[in-house]
């Protein structure tokens, strides 16, 4: 399956749509349902389509802080930053979400963007107010990458090692994440590899 296709079928079903129970009572649409997610796995979905749902559930319910997120998620497949970020900036102002989640979302968004010294403000931020394991993993990784790219590899081999320490109490991903920490954190810093 390519990329867009996987883009594509993850925003489908992380809307529920084509899950038992979470279909449409219309049965057009459940047809149309089908036929886009059918797409997606052929590798031929369209992101048009899935935007059109998007969409549609927006205006059902305007403050789905995950439907507006998905719609961000479709802007970046796109490269439409600009577009990405100004949902996610509305969503930051909202005091119903956890002040890390929107903050890491945004600097994973800045770093796409090559916008290195809003992505660091972001990510720091996010790490600061630690939103979930999973989410505070991903911003982990994200800010490594940054410290990487950017030839700060005493810093970023100063974060694997607090990345190693956190994930030794994420339940369920720990041996994965440990493994993952711990050979980059075992590195010298002028070893770190991007």
């Amino acid at each position: 399956m390519s990329r867009r296709a996987s883009v594509v079928l993850f925003l489908i079903l992380s809307l529920g749509i084509g899950r038992a129970g979470a279909e449409p009572e219309d049965p057009l649409i459940q047809q149309e349902v089908r036929r886009v997610i059918e797409a997606a796995q052929d590798g031929q979905g369209s992101l048009e389509e899935v935007e059109g749902y998007l969409q549609q559930a927006i205006a059902q319910d305007p403050g789905n802080a995950e439907t507006l997120h998905l719609l961000a998620l479709l802007h970046i497949e796109r490269e439409e930053y600009a577009e990405a970020e100004a949902i996610y900036l509305e969503l930051a102002k909202r005091s119903d979400l956890p002040e890390g989640l929107v903050a890491g979302h945004l600097g994973e968004l800045y770093l796409l963007w090559d916008k290195v010294d809003l992505a660091e403000a972001q990510l720091k931020a996010a790490l600061a107010h630690q939103a979930f394991p999973q989410h505070t993993v991903q911003v982990y990784r994200h800010l490594g990458q940054l410290y990487e790219q950017t030839g700060r590899l005493d810093a970023a081999h100063q974060l694997y090692e607090q990345a190693l320490e956190f994930v030794r109490g994420v339940p369920n991903e720990a041996a994965s994440l440990t493994a993952e920490f711990k050979t980059k954190a075992e590195q010298k810093p002028n070893e770190v590899a991007p």
